[in-house]
């Protein structure tokens, strides 16, 4: 992490902790709202936490009320463009469950909003037209859908604050993705804690052996590096077998109670996500492991476990390899190394590209 601060550029988006857990634009749960809990009200604290990210985290300070958001978006080359999107500080009020949330308009219930939403919709195209060969979404969010409820015993993982949460305003997104046959779309996602490699289908809600449900994004949500896992081991750990037997169709790789980061590679023919493990990031001398290599080749929405250096055209370790961070020349094309974490507090990437 020093080494990556001191060589690497950092792009940030925040997600609730900045301010108070599971927070909305104007509210946040009745165990937050106490106002004598932090000695000011709600909207003092929202201010005062946005001030603290923008004057501590090297992010150009936005009037993020009056614009709408903290989303902004990075091209390298015409190899990707990174859409880095905000779907915590405009969002209304989460509903009182995932249905609930299904029932209500785009323009009632939002975790963008339509400033930012439209923004999203308008740099996917732009990207597609100018021929970027990615389209790379940095998300405090999850656009995935969790798996039905009896896989742990009856208890939703994902839920009604993250964006299936929003359904509405997700499927609006993903039918434009659809409709205008945007490819190669690919999303980092933070929010659980928890490494998650999953599609996220065009219907939202997967549907199985369904020919109007298809991948239509692969995302890779991050494990954190030092975030605590606070209900896993009692309510979700037990029943991972179960997830692997009913879930695998639309999730090849699920991990908790771990801690660590992920490395991506993108090169012309493909992506590659390797998900390194780390128990012990307060000891001077810990090692990380890799626990899973995933790669995506180009004009295509499927993992893949096999030929992954051959898409990217770089070496795979199973050894702590932090390299990328000093390198300076890559195989023909172009190339970008990104790491990733999803931290307690906010989502980063960290971007080295290199050309030869």
């Amino acid at each position: 992490v020093k080494a990556a601060h001191r060589q690497l550029p950092w792009y940030i988006v925040w997600d609730d902790h900045e301010v108070v857990n599971d927070y909305w634009f104007d509210g946040a749960p009745d165990q937050w709202q106490d106002d004598t809990l932090f000695g000011v009200d709600f909207l003092t604290r929202k201010q005062n936490g946005f001030q603290a990210f923008f004057e501590w985290l090297p992010v150009r300070s936005l009037d993020v009320t009056a614009r709408g958001g903290l989303y902004r978006s990075f091209a390298f080359g015409n190899l990707f463009d990174l859409i880095m999107i905000d779907a915590r500080s405009q969002r209304t009020e989460p509903a009182e469950n995932v249905t609930f949330g299904a029932a209500l308009s785009v323009d009632e219930h939002y975790a963008f909003g339509e400033t930012q939403r439209e923004w999203i919709l308008s740099e996917l195209q732009a990207s597609q037209s100018r021929g970027s060969k990615w389209r790379i979404f940095g998300s405090d969010d999850v656009f995935g859908q969790s798996p039905p409820d009896d896989v742990f015993n009856g208890r939703t993982f994902f839920g009604e604050d993250k964006l299936e949460g929003y359904g509405a305003e997700r499927q609006h997104i993903l039918d434009y993705i659809a409709d205008n046959a945007i490819n190669n779309v690919v999303s980092l996602a933070g929010g659980p804690h928890t490494g998650i490699a999953q599609y996220v289908f065009s219907t939202g809600q997967p549907l199985l052996d369904d020919s109007t449900s298809v991948p239509l994004i692969t995302e890779f949500v991050l494990d954190a590096m030092s975030a605590p896992k606070l209900f896993e081991t009692d309510r979700f750990s037990p029943y991972v077998d179960v997830y692997a037997e009913e879930w695998a169709w639309v999730s090849p790789y699920f991990r908790l109670e771990v801690d660590g980061y992920c490395i991506m590679r993108l090169g012309k023919d493909g992506i590659a996500v390797e998900y390194w493990i780390n128990h012990d990031t307060r000891s001077l001398t810990t090692r990380s492991v890799l626990d899973k290599l995933l790669c995506v080749p180009d004009g295509s929405v499927q993992f893949l476990t096999d030929n992954c250096p051959s898409i990217v055209g770089s070496p795979v370790t199973t050894e702590e390899d932090d390299s990328f961070i000093t390198t300076e020349t890559a195989d023909s094309g172009d190339t970008a190394v990104a790491l990733a974490n999803a931290s307690l507090w906010c989502f980063v990437l960290l971007f080295v590209v290199v050309t030869q």
